[in-house]
């Protein structure tokens, strides 16, 4: 019988009682050897991971329920700081704790305290997580590492340092840095493998720089014809003011030494 690759992701009764029967015949290291003896009872694949951590997660008689105390929360911390998100080591610390315990009680401590610490503060003064690195900061990690114990009233009421504010700065920057030197390799592994071609990427220049000269051009024509306006009224208005008739105006006009159409003299004139 084929099995379905795709899996639902709710574990019913029936599955773990498979799946414990599995553990007791093939132990708790050869999840391969469990994913099939469970999978072939059932009408689609149970992964080896998706048995190990339905297990290690949930079926564990050992696991706690209880809430997480001082001693665990600062083991978790202090580990989470040496050795990064490798909750599965992280456990092996906590007796009694899954890598999925440890792991959601970590990021729902970070999010509530975003929450607390950016209620009714401007948007320059909020706080961003838009990286795992933000907690190499000493001054950001204690802000969203806080226990419950600290009162709403003082997460509102603190205010990042210049010296915090300049480290999310710097952090943002590498960042966009990085994904710029990403984007930069994705772009020559492309015209390596012949995905696209210099010759287009010198057809997208020559398309740009042609739409910057018509609007240079279409800029310059605008000045030409405001200056030109402008010399007409301003003679105008002085052969007004001397007395010359309207009919003098187009003969001295043709006779005069600035030529409106010529540029060294237009700047000469003004």
């Amino acid at each position: 019988m084929e099995l379905s690759s795709r899996s639902p992701k709710l574990w019913t009764k029936q599955e773990d009682k498979i799946l414990n029967e599995a553990i007791k015949k093939f132990g708790i290291r050869k999840w391969v050897l469990v994913s099939e003896q469970v999978s072939s009872s059932l009408s689609y694949i149970r992964s080896p991971k998706q048995c190990r951590e339905r297990w290690s997660n949930f079926l564990k008689k050992i696991l706690k329920k209880t809430p997480f105390d001082d001693d665990e929360i600062r083991t978790i911390y202090s580990n989470q700081a040496l050795i990064g998100n490798k909750w599965s080591k992280i456990a092996k610390k906590l007796p009694g704790r899954g890598e999925n315990q440890i792991k959601n009680f970590f990021y729902a401590t970070v999010r509530r305290n975003l929450r607390r610490f950016n209620k009714d503060k401007p948007q320059h003064e909020r706080l961003n997580y838009f990286s795992e690195r933000l907690l190499d900061n000493l001054e950001i990690r204690n802000i969203l590492l806080s226990g419950k114990n600290i009162k709403s009233k003082i997460m509102k009421s603190i205010l990042l340092s210049p010296e915090a504010k300049r480290f999310i700065y710097s952090l943002n920057e590498d960042i966009k840095t990085q994904k710029g030197l990403d984007c930069e390799i994705e772009n020559v592994s492309k015209i390596g493998n012949g995905e696209c071609s210099n010759e287009n990427t010198l057809r997208d220049d020559d398309n740009e720089i042609k739409i910057m000269e018509n609007q240079f051009e279409m800029v310059y024509d605008n000045m030409v014809a405001q200056e030109f306006f402008r010399a007409q009224y301003l003679m105008a208005f002085s052969m007004f003011n001397s007395n010359e008739s309207l009919g003098g105006l187009s003969g001295e006009y043709g006779n005069d030494s600035l030529n409106f159409f010529d540029g060294s003299s237009y700047i000469r004139y003004f």
